[in-house]
This record gives structure tokens, sequence and C-alpha cells, in this order.
């Protein structure tokens, strides 16, 4: 499977908004894809930095190449602005990240290299929270860091259920050289026990495997270290939406808008108020 990622940020007086957002418009909206063949998504955020990333995984990489047409450099340029994106999909997605008052930080593609609980739900119904880590490598070590993923980090990750792990992903772009891991858990408490922390001093301890606080982050540094790359960030967000399962009973999501028409406005329940800046995790 094949996963197009986006990142943004937006103004800390837009949080509720950014919520609202992706349960009312961005879950129905995605959901209405299955038919082109997106498998999943999900939206994940966190409000103390005030940053979002969206994940959209396709069967297969022609779909994906089909709903965002390229990630060049010229083409990631033409995507962050509604104006000029290529696509129906790319444009209502900058044209939603203009109304949030924010801006895209990036788009691009990866392969879905594991996923240790794969054919089954990737997600619970009940809130739970992600411990998201991006980290780089030399070109050299790409089949290398397949080979981890499959041998190592995937079985590895599956031990883990019964600390309250309900699902990891991880995803690999060979063309850039970086790689993203997603832990799911199923709550903030579990994902503080295994992690610690996520304050700055903290985040550097986390890259050198002499200094992370945990085993799992110890491990996590050190096998970053034998492939030869390093940890670009580690951070905390909230799992906000999804798109259920093909299978799960859910009501039929409205169509698409037309071509330079508005954003849908399903009816839905009204979500939950997102957690205050301070002590979200907590």
């Amino acid at each position: 499977m094949y996963a197009g990622i986006t990142i943004m940020h937006y103004p800390p007086k837009r949080t509720a908004d950014v919520y609202s957002h992706i349960r009312e418009v961005l879950v129905p909206f995605h959901g209405n894809l299955r038919s082109q063949g997106l498998k999943d998504a999900l939206f994940l955020v966190n409000p103390e930095s005030c940053q979002g990333i969206g994940i959209a995984i396709w069967d297969q990489p022609r779909q994906l190449q089909e709903i965002e047409k390229g990630t060049s450099r010229n083409m990631s340029r033409a995507m962050r602005d509604s104006a000029t994106a290529p696509t129906e999909y790319t444009r209502l997605r900058a044209q939603w990240v203009e109304d949030l008052g924010g801006g895209i930080t990036s788009t691009d593609w990866y392969d879905l290299a594991g996923n240790f609980n794969a054919g089954s739900r990737l997600f619970s119904d009940t809130p739970t929270y992600a411990g998201i880590t991006i980290m780089h490598y030399p070109p050299k070590r790409t089949e290398d860091v397949y080979k981890h993923i499959n041998e190592v980090l995937t079985p590895m990750h599956k031990t883990l259920e019964s600390q309250g792990l309900t699902d990891a992903l991880f995803l690999v772009n060979p063309e850039s050289c970086q790689g993203i891991g997603i832990a799911i858990w199923q709550s903030s408490q579990k994902l503080r026990a295994m992690e610690k922390g996520t304050s700055r001093d903290m985040s550097r301890a986390m890259r050198d495997s002499g200094s992370a606080p945990t085993e799992y982050t110890r491990l996590r540094a050190q096998w970053v270290e034998d492939l030869g790359g390093g940890i670009v960030s580690t951070d905390w967000y909230e799992l906000v939406g999804r798109v259920p399962p093909a299978h799960a009973e859910a009501p039929t999501p409205p169509a698409p808008p037309p071509t330079g028409g508005p954003a849908p406005k399903p009816v839905v329940t009204p979500p939950a108020t997102p957690p205050a800046s301070n002590g979200w995790m907590s």
C-alpha cells in the first residue's frame, strides 16, 4: 500500500476549528474516495505545536498518482496554493488549509512498508494517541531499512499490544530516504509511560541511544544509529479522525463538492471539545 502524507500548521486560536473540520469535512470526504481505491485515512493533531498530519493510504501507487499528480519540487510548491494545485483533491486540500488560516508544510508520498495489524481495523473507535518518529537514512541503506521494518520493528511492536499499543505503521520514501514510524496507543497515559516526554530537552535525549529515557526509546535510537541514520523529530499527536473501515456501519458520506464549489457540510454528531493547549497529554 502507498500513502500520501500532508503536514500543515495552523494558528493556535483555530484549534477547535481544526478538530471540527476533520470530523465534519475530511473524514466523510475521504470516505467517499473508497471507490477510487482509498484504503484508509487518518488525521492527527498536536494542539501544543499547532500542527496537523493527514495520511491517505491507497491500494496502488497509480491511484495515489492520479489523485495528486506528482511530488516534484515544482509540483510541491503548486500543491501549497489552491490556485495552482493540479487536481480537485489537492485544490480542496490547499483551500481548506487556507480557510483555517494555516499553511501546508509538506506533501509527499510513502510506501507503507510495515503494519503489524494489517488486514484488520487499523484504528479503534475510542480516542487514541500516536507517537510519531521521523528519521532519515543513507541512500545505500534503503534495503536494510525495509528489512529492519519487516524483521524487527513489526514483530517487536506486535509484542506491545499487552501494554496498550493498538497499531503501528512504518512508512518509507526511498527517494528522499526518509522514514516515518507511527505507534498508536489506547491512551495518553500508556504513550507517556512508553516514551516519558516530548519537551525540548527530552526530545534531544531521545535522539541518542546513550541518553534515551526508556528501553523503548533507547532501542529506537540505537536501531536508527545502526542504520547510519538520524532521528529528525519525535512528537505526540491525538488521532482526531479516520475513515471508517469499509465493513463498518456508518452514514453514507456526502459526495465531494463540484469544482469550485463549497466544502461539504454533512450533519454529524458535534465533535468533542479538543484538549486544552496546556497539559493535553496528562
